[in-house]
């Protein structure tokens, strides 16, 4: 019996490449030639080429079809190795315990995938944030720009500058992908670019406001991107494991263990976006009322402290790793709606565009954008204390666009930020 699985495993393999070598490609231009257009209308801006998406999407089916049939070869003769001198009662501990080894295995080669996430997608605007980022990123590889533009940040960046516009005006030398998360802070942005390594990243767009610096070390985020392998540098650049005991611990486990790591998408996806933490249309549009007195609490929890410090040094290291990978950083001196700013002690404004400004003495590989060379923003550009509306993200959209291009002439051709 398992060897005649193990054959026809292997059979069903082999016939899943053939059949990618000879029909990926003539089935994918097919399918696009009829729906491309609503295709490329649902990916909402991240990907230009039905074609080149969907013939991606049956190549990786054929590899987690690889994938899930070699693991459960193995996992079935390992499981009856090992439960040969175990009494008939008890075989199953071993088949379980191989078992979700393999399943650990497989979601973290499968999560190296874009057709896995898909597995995820629960719509626009109500799929997890985690199955969204890694979905926009891998995208981001399959297509052809010579140039690949990064908008990093929190969810500020995602109200600032819209990718689908800037795309538009960039044409096709340079394609933009918006990886946000909600509630980035500083160690966020050298997270990321941990997790940019293995992908074409040539200049990365940062958003920074007060709250990226002065407001908890640790983000919602972090979790999610931290592990054992961003511990020494966590520890090395001052970081603390009793700011956050369980997002520390959550993140260390979640590094461990894929499937625990991948519960808030696995849950969304079964049970809906509410289940998995997303805030429904009518709570984020209760949240725009009483801005003044919302700005007074929020306002009291942004301050400088040892975790600010670390934020600072945290940010300094991203730079300077981004220089060493030979990518630009460009650095928005960004704000908060006025209502908010201020309540919030100026020094904080000050501290940070100073640190700015020594960032870009200090790393050649920087780009200031100072408030000055930004659009000037009001409370009527605001649909709340820290997003911009759809007016004001227009004129900022363009304004980096413009950057962008002056970025992409050659060296003489250049304009001055």
């Amino acid at each position: 019996m398992k060897r005649s699985f193990a054959l026809g495993s292997l059979v069903l393999t082999v016939a899943a490449w053939v059949g990618c070598a000879l029909l990926a490609r003539p089935l994918a231009v097919g399918i696009a030639h009829r729906w491309g257009p609503e295709i490329v209308r649902k990916g909402d801006g991240k990907f230009s080429n039905a074609a080149v998406f969907l013939q991606h999407r049956i190549y990786e089916g054929a590899l987690l079809l690889t994938l899930t049939l070699g693991l459960v070869v193995v996992i079935v003769t390992l499981g009856s190795l090992l439960a040969r001198r175990i009494p008939p009662l008890w075989k199953w501990i071993p088949y379980s315990a191989i078992g979700f080894v393999g399943l650990n295995l497989w979601i973290k080669v499968a999560a190296g995938t874009c057709l896995f996430w898909c597995l995820f997608w629960n719509g626009k605007g109500t799929t997890n944030n985690l199955t969204q980022f890694h979905i926009k990123l891998l995208l981001m590889d399959e297509n052809r720009a010579p140039t690949k533009v990064v908008l990093a940040g929190s969810s500020q960046v995602r109200t600032q500058i819209d990718h689908r516009r800037l795309n538009h005006q960039l044409g096709t030398n340079v394609f933009a992908t918006e990886l946000h998360f909600p509630g980035n802070h500083s160690l966020d942005f050298l997270l990321l670019d941990r997790k940019l390594r293995g992908h074409k990243a040539d200049i990365i767009v940062c958003y920074l406001s007060e709250i990226v610096f002065f407001n908890s070390a640790v983000s919602p985020g972090f979790p999610l991107f931290f592990g054992f392998r961003e511990l020494p540098e966590f520890l090395r650049l001052g970081g603390k494991p009793q700011w956050a005991p369980r997002p520390f611990v959550l993140g260390l486990l979640g590094s461990a263990l894929p499937i625990f790591w991948l519960r808030d998408s696995v849950e969304e996806r079964l049970f809906g976006d509410q289940a998995a933490g997303l805030v429904p249309a009518e709570r984020r549009a209760s949240l725009a009322s009483d801005l003044h007195q919302r700005a007074a609490v929020w306002a009291a929890g942004i301050r400088a402290d040892p975790q600010s410090d670390f934020c600072f040094a945290a940010f300094d290291k991203f730079v300077a790793q981004c220089r060493s990978e030979g990518k630009r950083v460009i650095l928005c001196s960004g704000q908060m709606n006025p209502i908010l700013a201020r309540q919030i002690d100026p020094a904080l404004r000050a501290k940070i565009l100073a640190f700015l400004a020594q960032l870009a003495t200090k790393y050649d590989n920087v780009v200031l954008l100072q408030e000055k060379d930004l659009p000037t923003q009001t409370e009527a550009d605001y649909e709340d204390l820290s997003h911009a509306n759809s007016a004001a993200q227009i004129r900022f959209t363009e304004a980096i666009a413009r950057i962008l291009q002056d970025l992409d002439q050659p060296e003489h051709h250049r304009r001055s930020p």
